[in-house]
C-alpha cells in the first residue's frame, strides 16, 4: 500500500505536506515534493489543532519571506536606476569637457599603444594638436564597468588623461589620489551620488591594483560594492587613504 495519497496530503502554496500517525497518538508533518520525495520532517504534534496552527505560521513566515524578497528586487532594481542615472551624469559633464580638451576628438587604440605615463600623454596631446589627429584611448577592458557602453568608459579615460595633462600630474599612487579628487570637483556638488561613484571608479581601483597587484574582473560590482560601504562618504572632506584601502582590502578578500 502507498501511504503517499491524496487523502493524507495537503497543498499549501506550492509545497506539499503530508500528514499521517506518529508515535502514540501524536500526528507528524513531513513536507515532501509533488512526486512524493521527502523533503523535510517538520515535527509531531499532540492534536490537529498544533498541526493546523503550525502550518498556518508556516505559511505565513512563507508570505513574510516572499513579500521580504520582493521588497529586496525592488531596491536592487531601484538602487541600479540611481547608479545608472549617477553614472549618465558623469559622462555628461565628461563629454563637454573632453570635446574642448581633445578638440580632434580620440581614437579607440589596444591598450598597449595608448599612453601611461605623463610623458607619453602630454607628448601625444601635443602631437593631436598640432597635426590635428584625435588623442589615442585604449578600448580594452571596457566591459563591466558602471557606464552604460564602452565608447563612454573610453571618454571617462580620455577625461581623466585631461586632467593629467592639465595639471601635469603624474600617474603615482598619490597623483592618480590627487586626480580623483579633481575629477570629483568637476562634478557639482549637489550630485552627490555621481561624486561617491566617480572617486569609488577612479581611487578605488587604483587602490584595489595596489592591493592585490590586478584590476577587478568586473569593474561594476567592485564599483557598486564600495560605494555601498562608502556612501555616506565625502570624497573631499572625509578622505582617509586607510579607511578607503581598509574597505578595498575587504572587498579583495571577500572575492578570493
Amino acid at each position: 500500500m502507498n501511504s503517499w495519497s491524496s487523502s493524507n496530503i495537503l497543498k499549501i502554496g506550492g509545497r506539499y505536506f503530508y500528514i499521517s500517525s506518529g508515535s502514540g497518538h501524536s500526528n507528524r508533518v513531513v513536507e515532501r515534493t509533488a512526486e512524493g520525495a521527502f523533503v523535510k520532517h517538520h515535527g509531531e504534534f499532540n492534536t490537529m489543532s498544533e498541526v493546523h496552527d503550525f502550518l498556518e505560521a508556516l505559511v505565513e513566515k512563507d508570505k513574510m519571506a516572499e513579500a521580504a524578497k520582493k521588497i529586496d528586487d525592488i531596491a536592487c532594481l531601484v538602487k541600479k536606476e540611481k547608479m545608472a542615472r549617477a553614472a549618465k551624469k558623469i559622462v555628461d559633464i565628461a563629454c563637454v569637457d573632453v570635446k574642448r580638451f581633445f578638440r580632434w576628438g580620440m581614437k579607440p587604440v589596444p591598450d598597449h599603444k595608448a599612453p601611461r605615463t605623463l610623458g607619453q600623454m602630454h607628448h601625444k596631446y601635443l602631437c593631436s594638436k598640432s597635426y590635428e589627429y584625435p588623442y589615442p584611448v585604449s578600448q580594452d577592458f571596457c566591459e563591466n564597468t558602471i557606464y552604460d557602453s564602452p565608447n563612454h568608459n573610453m571618454v571617462i579615460r580620455a577625461w581623466h588623461d585631461s586632467h593629467h595633462i592639465k595639471l601635469m600630474i603624474d600617474t603615482s599612487f598619490e597623483g592618480e589620489v590627487l586626480l580623483g579628487q579633481y575629477g570629483v570637483l568637476r562634478i557639482p556638488e549637489e550630485e552627490k551620488d555621481a561624486r561617491v561613484l566617480y572617486f569609488c571608479d577612479s581611487v578605488g581601483q587604483t587602490l584595489y591594483h595596489e592591493v592585490s597587484g590586478k584590476y577587478p574582473e568586473n569593474q561594476k560590482e567592485f564599483v557598486y560594492e564600495l560605494y555601498r560601504l562608502l556612501k555616506p562618504y565625502n570624497p573631499l572632506t572625509d578622505f582617509s587613504i586607510d579607511a578607503l584601502r581598509a574597505a578595498v582590502k575587504s572587498i579583495y578578500e571577500r572575492d578570493v
